[in-house]
């Protein structure tokens, strides 16, 4: 008899009685999770071991375990409300005493399914990294180098020497996307490094918009420069309806005073990444200088890859790690692989397609890095320059 079948009978009068059977629905929900916990961990493992071949079966089956995940919840939502039911039927003293029990079951069950929903978001993140995009999003330094320097930055930024972009490359390979993908990009990020250091900012905001009308254009910067920023600049944010988009740093600026700025000037400014309401930490991603990973796991892993499209000197990057990489190696003598097959020629592709599909391959560059050794929620702070930020 199922666990639905047994609270349609007519509960125990007893609170004790009732703590039982809520017990065994609880014990219920916990088994049947488990054993979709276990199908999650199965499907993860084929899908970073498998080639890319058996991904279409992998991907059918990630579709009925999203649907067995569906129902489940479902039937546990029924099965809950059946519970209630009876629950309200009972005399008031035993009723209050069913009452807490049953709180502590849905707290239980919330914990349960919540557990499920971060292992079943990670396998569906890590699944989508072999899907094409439908559209093109991508990000472009105007700066490598930076006046924050952040710890164990992903652009190497801090040890980067100063360097801006060239806005006739800048204009050439805007055109030359905008003519592949008919003028629609989902959103472009115009970043660094700091960007508001390139003295010609200007330029590059009107280029921007020119070639890609509709997109979702913005500016992410720490902000430090914004109050020194020309009325020109401003009026070009405006016009060409681009936002700012800066980072929340633990440095005391105010950055509400900097929302006024844009407000003022009729420019939309919203924080990156929702640090507004959360205090900016780093992540620490370590690199391999040997080149041992494999690079299928490391990019499915990756939560980069394929997310965070990088354009430099008219190539399309599927991370941001792999252009950025010369910092780290001029720096410290390193030689990590500087190869075009890192990247896609956005001169030599034939379509638009062909550029979404390299973009959801591993590269060999890929080979470096170890997702699964990222280190999370690091308090902030500046760069000291040294090599062991970017190692273990």
């Amino acid at each position: 008899m199922s666990i639905k079948d047994k609270i349609k009978r007519k509960l125990p009068p007893t609170s004790v009685a009732m703590e039982q059977n809520i017990k065994h629905l609880l014990e219920d929900i916990q088994n049947q999770f488990i054993v979709l916990s276990e199908r999650i961990d199965t499907l993860e493992n084929k899908i970073l071991s498998d080639n890319q071949a058996n991904c279409d079966k992998l991907r059918q089956d990630f579709s009925q375990l999203s649907a067995q995940l569906n129902s489940l919840e479902k039937q546990r939502n029924e099965e809950m409300q059946t519970l209630n039911g009876q629950i309200n039927n009972l005399s008031d003293g035993i009723k209050a005493d069913a009452l807490k029990t049953e709180q502590n079951l849905v707290k239980h069950q919330k914990s349960i399914i919540g557990v499920v929903h971060r292992r079943f978001d990670r396998l569906e993140e890590i699944d989508n990294r072999y899907m094409p995009r439908t559209e093109l999003s991508f990000e472009v330094a105007l700066a490598e180098h930076c006046n924050l320097r952040c710890a164990g930055c992903d652009h190497f930024s801090p040890i980067a020497e100063p360097e801006f972009a060239d806005i006739k490359e800048f204009e050439r390979d805007f055109s030359r996307l905008s003519e592949l993908f008919n003028g629609q990009a989902q959103e472009i990020h115009l970043l660094g490094g700091e960007p508001l250091l390139n003295p010609d900012i200007v330029l590059f905001l009107q280029v921007a918009r020119k070639n890609f009308p509709q997109a979702v254009i913005d500016i992410t910067t720490n902000g430090l420069l914004l109050k020194q920023m020309s009325d020109e600049f401003w009026t070009a944010c405006r016009e060409n309806k681009i936002v700012i988009q800066p980072t929340k740093y633990p440095i005391g600026l105010d950055y509400d005073a900097l929302e006024n700025i844009a407000v003022e000037h009729g420019v939309e400014y919203r924080y990156f990444n929702n640090t507004n309401n959360i205090i900016k930490t780093l992540n620490k991603y370590p690199l391999d200088l040997n080149g041992l990973q494999d690079c299928r796991r490391s990019f499915r892993l990756c939560h980069r890859a394929n997310k965070c499209i990088y354009l430099q000197h008219g190539r399309l990057y599927t991370c941001t790690v792999a252009p950025t990489i010369k910092h780290l190696n001029k720096r410290f003598g390193l030689k990590l692989m500087e190869s075009p097959e890192n990247s896609i020629d956005i001169y030599s592709a034939k379509s638009a397609q062909e550029i979404l599909d390299f973009l959801a391959r591993p590269i060999p560059f890929c080979k470096y890095c170890m997702p699964e050794k990222v280190q999370n929620g690091l308090s902030w702070r500046q760069s000291e320059g040294d090599l062991s930020e970017w190692t273990l």
